[in-house]
């Protein structure tokens, strides 16, 4: 019998799955600033908000908001840089596992197997930005991430002795990594976010130069929106998170994790709903091997006996069935016997019944005769009535 999580899952008091310890509203949010961003002159700030109480969530929102636009000057500067931006994000956080005691053995095993190996071997980097599995674990305070993203943004860029100016509006994937840097006394925390973000964008823009004589801009040309052709990355992430915790096991080192690895309760209910599941299954086992051996048991004796056994009954049943059939031919005899002397006994009395009408009929002759040659012949008269 196999024992599943899910098996064990199912035995552990409600009270304990029920009520995890949970972090607070301001305990979910983070704030961050990519200083990328500000080498670039964009001023930055975003803000994340964790889906789920609980430390073991996986899922967050954010909004990022960038820009520099429209600096004052008392002339038309030659070059433009003016780009402002507002982005929404949706982010998955893990991080990475061993392979268990069976899936490594499975997997020494059978390395060419892809339930093991979930991206073939030329491919490694696909598998370590997907796949939590590692064989080992170089950094096991590194949380992943990946998820998606949609911005708008306006920009005005002169550059060159060209500039476009408009707007645009994009979508894209985004992955990185987070690392722990800092605890402060009062519990909360600086980490440190390394990423890249990239997609395609819907934009529209107009064409215009800068021209020193009129000290004006000149539209060249007016644009219609159309769809960027190839792909354009969206933001170079080397940013400092800011988290307000009030407790340790509420930190980065202890977040986006496994429940049974940040759940002391959980684990120690899980933990004891597997050995008494164990047990159980221990127990099954030896009961199911004392039946098999009284099974194979009495299959021994079956065999030796059941042959003798079936002999003697046929045996029995034949003599049962001769002694029945015996009986039947005696009844049957019996029957006819008796049908026979009730027929017999029959005709005698009919018989007996002819001879004594027939002699009845005699005697009546033969008093008749008698009575014709004695007696006189007389008148006859009835009485008179008074």
């Amino acid at each position: 019998m196999l024992l599943t999580a899910n098996h064990a899952k199912a035995q552990i008091n409600h009270e304990v799955l029920d009520k995890p310890d949970t972090l607070g509203v301001w305990e979910r949010l983070s704030v961050s600033t990519n200083v990328v961003d500000w080498t670039l002159l964009l001023p930055n700030i975003s803000v994340e908000y964790d889906l789920s109480s609980v430390t073991w969530n996986r899922w967050s929102v954010g909004l990022k908001v960038r820009g520099n636009w429209q600096n004052s000057h008392t002339y038309k500067p030659s070059m433009v840089y003016n780009f402002s931006e507002i982005r929404g994000e949706v982010r998955y956080y893990w991080r990475t596992r061993l392979y268990s005691k069976e899936d490594a053995q499975k997997k020494k095993e059978e390395p060419n197997r892809k339930q093991y190996l979930p991206f073939p071997k030329n491919t490694n980097i696909l598998k370590k930005l997907f796949s939590c599995r590692r064989d080992t674990l170089k950094h096991p305070n590194t949380t992943y991430y990946r998820g998606a993203y949609v911005a708008y943004n306006n920009f005005s860029l002169l550059l060159a002795k060209e500039g476009k100016q408009g707007s645009s509006v994009g979508a894209g994937f985004l992955y990185g990594i987070v690392k722990p840097l800092y605890q402060f006394k009062n519990g909360n925390a600086l980490d440190m976010d390394l990423g890249i973000s990239g997609g395609l964008y819907f934009t529209r823009y107009d064409k215009f130069e800068h021209n020193r004589e009129s000290n004006c801009y000149h539209r060249l040309s007016t644009g219609s929106w159309h769809l960027s052709p190839i792909p354009m990355i969206n933001e170079l992430r080397l940013a400092l998170v800011y988290r307000f915790t009030k407790d340790a096991k509420h930190q980065l080192p202890e977040r986006y994790r496994w429940r049974y690895d940040v759940d002391k309760k959980y684990r120690e209910a899980l933990d004891e709903s597997l050995k008494n599941q164990e047990e159980k299954t221990d127990s099954i086992r030896k009961e199911q091997e004392r039946l098999d051996s009284i099974q194979n048991y009495f299959d021994k004796v079956f065999q030796k006996v059941y042959p003798e056994f079936l002999k003697q009954s046929q045996e029995k049943k034949a003599a049962e069935d001769e002694k029945a059939r015996q009986k039947a031919e005696a009844e049957q005899a019996s029957k006819l016997k008796a049908k026979e002397e009730e027929k017999l006994k029959a005709q005698q009395e009919k018989e007996q019944k002819k001879q004594k009408a027939a002699a009845k009929k005699a005697a009546k002759k033969v008093k008749g005769a008698e009575t014709s040659e004695g007696a006189t012949p007389t008148n006859f008269a009835p009485p008179h009535s008074h």
